[in-house]
């Protein structure tokens, strides 16, 4: 019996055949084979692409070329196809390879510099960043030394491109005049260039030799070349100028004067016979001296002749005479061999005065001349008065005043002066002097009894008392207070300044007292108020010496807070008491007290629909933003109103579930002042 199996087949038409397997397997066509060279293509120069046609089974193979591999490999651009043949059925398929287009990249030739030199790879058209020799990055390069440098990169097509130059530097001609050259005028200098080797020199000024002697300052500029390479130096040579020292001419001067000699204006070194070596020198004696000095590497010296002679002697006594008398003095002098000119023009030995004055004479004796000077005062003799005697008020002070100004006034206990202040009963002399005058006198000084007040130290009281002042009295008959009142005591209740005074025979006696009535002190806690919960926090009342006591039993001016609450204060001052209280919040500062929810949940059930930013309101937000950010750092939402919300949308489109990124910027005031801060956090959107 013959079994019938139903088959279905898939063909390229995608249709169906139903039919007996025995006729279908001995009458279905054979498929072609298939073909797939890939899409359009480029490769770099010198690269080579290889095509691969193999397919299953036994088939064959013809490329553009005639060639019959299952393979075939491109290097140059162009249009390649294949044929491939299995079963009598064939297939092709073309595949178009481009090259990509390189830069021309030359480094150059390689080339040999001299030492000193520099060559500069400079590779910044090609747009590329290079790893140079050094471990620099960039596109240039300088060579200083012999180097090969290979420089390849990668174009934006994926291709290498390389090319590589070598620069070889050969030593320049030694060639060292050194350093610059100072000499002094009259003086010449040797300036030598000389390098061993076949060389040629040349000087800035065209001579060749190479040595030359050189009296005039300038910049001196040699170049030797050995036909391949040529180096230059230079040197300054500064002709530098005999300094000129000048001490003037000899000189006579006079015994006791002191001769400067300065050379300030020089400014070089100098070096005086004694070995100093500052710019004045001071002579005393008759000398010869010599000086040197030293300027830019340059001497020179001067001398000059120092004579010293003897001043006449002149002495006209002490510098004051004092007479007490109307007749006439006479001043003398000791050396008659010198000559005289005094104060008034005469020209005598000796000069008689009559009248007090200053009086003085010059001498002159050998070119020297001494002078001296006299003040003369013939004086009458003082008058004095002190008023035979005196009454006063005990406790009172009497002056006496013996006149006479310029006078030395002595008086009986050794003081000085014009002025004597009596203070007891007694009899009082007094001694005045007035040049060679001298005159005496006595005053007899009785005090009378004086009354005693004492109203006791200024008083302070609390405003709204009265104060009762009673005095201490003694021996008075009449009493007046300030107001014109005239009783034992006194009350007041207004601050200000009371007096009282006590008569008896003609002699008073006075005290005052300031009394001030205050009001209790101030005392301020300030508002209530919310403080940072991680920062101290100081009460402070009353000041030093008050009597302070808190609402905790502490007793000190400051509290250090640690807890919130109610806190109050009573300060005492010894006069007055006052109190004050605050209520403290202690909540957390800078961003710590800004609450973002972890997530939220808008779709549409009214439960947790939005983005809500919690901030305390005991904070003031003074300024405000937030950003919030997909994972891809898109923004998504933004905006500037603390109290704005974000129901999860983008451009009005559900945004998709996951988490995004929060950035809060605010500033508000807080327990520490105004606070600026950032907040960073995530949130997650659930659906």
């Amino acid at each position: 019996m013959d079994k019938h199996f139903l088959v279905v087949v898939l063909i390229a038409l995608s249709c169906t055949i139903y039919g007996n397997t025995n006729s279908l397997l001995n009458t279905a066509p054979p498929l072609p084979p298939i073909v797939d060279l890939g899409a359009d293509t480029s490769i770099c120069p010198g690269e080579s692409l290889l095509l691969d046609a193999t397919v299953t089974g036994s088939a064959t193979y013809l490329w553009q070329d005639g060639s019959t591999n299952p393979t075939f490999s491109v290097t140059q651009e162009g249009a390649y196809s294949v044929t491939v043949t299995e079963g009598g059925e064939s297939a092709s398929d073309t595949i178009n390879v481009s090259v990509f287009d390189i830069p021309d990249f030359n480094l150059g030739q390689d080339t040999t510099l001299c030492a000193g030199d520099s060559l500069e790879i400079d590779v910044s058209e090609y747009g590329v960043n290079v790893l140079w020799p050094d471990g620099s990055r960039g596109d240039r390069y300088t060579l200083t030394s012999t180097t090969r440098v290979l420089v390849e990169f990668r174009t934006d097509d994926g291709c290498w491109v390389s090319d590589d130059i070598e620069a070889t530097f050969v030593p320049q001609p030694p060639v060292e005049l050194g350093e610059d050259i100072e000499i002094c005028e009259g003086e010449s200098a040797v300036l030598d260039a000389s390098v061993a080797g076949n060389v040629s020199y040349v000087w800035n000024d065209g001579s060749t030799e190479p040595i030359r002697t050189e009296m005039t300052g300038g910049t001196y500029a040699v170049t030797v070349s050995d036909g391949g390479c040529a180096a230059s130096d230079s040197v300054n040579l500064t002709v530098n100028a005999v300094p000129v020292i000048d001490l003037g001419p000899d000189t006579s001067i006079c015994d006791g004067e002191p001769l400067t000699l300065d050379v300030s204006e020089f400014s070089g070194s100098v070096f005086w016979p004694d070995g100093s070596t500052g710019s004045t020198y001071t002579v005393m004696q008759t000398t010869r001296l010599e000086v040197q000095v030293f300027e830019n590497g340059c001497t020179a010296t001067d001398e000059i002749q120092i004579t010293y002679n003897e001043p006449p002697v002149l002495d006209l006594g002490p510098p004051t005479v004092s007479l007490c008398q109307d007749e006439p003095y006479v001043i003398q002098t000791q050396d008659p061999s010198a000559a005289y000119i005094w104060n008034d023009g005469s020209t005598k030995t000796s000069l008689t005065v009559d009248q007090s004055g200053t009086y003085w004479v010059e001498a002159e004796k050998n070119g020297c001349i001494s002078t001296d000077t006299i003040e003369v005062e013939l004086n009458s003799e003082p008058q004095l008065d002190l008023g035979g005697s005196i009454d006063a008020c005990e406790g009172e002070a009497v002056t006496l005043d013996a006149g006479n100004p310029g006078a030395t006034i002595t008086w009986q206990d050794g003081t000085t002066g014009p002025l004597f202040t009596v203070l007891e009963s007694g009899t009082y002399s007094v001694t005045v002097e007035a040049g060679a005058c001298l005159v005496e006198e006595q005053v007899s000084v009785q005090f009378r009894f004086t009354p005693e007040v004492d109203l006791g130290e200024d008083l302070s009281a609390c405003t709204g008392e009265v104060l009762t002042l009673e005095p201490f009295v003694s021996n008075a008959d009449i009493l007046r207070w300030q107001d014109g009142s005239s009783g034992f005591s006194l009350q007041v209740n207004t601050s200000g300044l009371y007096w009282l005074e006590a008569e008896v025979d003609g002699c008073t006696d006075r005290d005052s007292v300031f009394v001030t009535f205050q009001g209790a002190q101030l005392i301020d806690l300030g508002e209530d108020r919310a403080v940072c919960d991680d920062q101290a926090t100081f009460l402070r009342a009353g000041s030093s010496g008050d009597n302070v006591r808190w609402s905790t039993g502490a007793s000190g001016t400051t509290l250090l807070v640690e807890e919130p609450g109610l806190y109050w204060v009573e300060v005492d001052d010894g006069i007055c008491a006052a109190r004050d209280s605050v209520e403290l919040e202690f909540l957390p500062c800078g961003t710590d007290n800004i609450y973002v929810p972890s997530a939220f949940s808008p779709n549409g059930d009214d439960s947790n629909e939005e983005l809500q930013v919690f901030i305390h309101p005991a904070y003031e937000v003074m300024e405000y933003q937030i950003y919030i950010f997909d994972r891809w750092g898109g923004l998504v939402f933004e905006a500037r109103d603390p109290n704005a919300t974000w129901d999860g949308r983008i451009d009005g489109i559900e945004a998709q579930e996951g988490v995004y990124v929060y950035m809060i910027e605010v500033t508000f005031m807080d327990g520490q002042g105004v606070t600026e801060g950032i907040k960073y956090g995530d949130v997650s959107v659930i659906r």
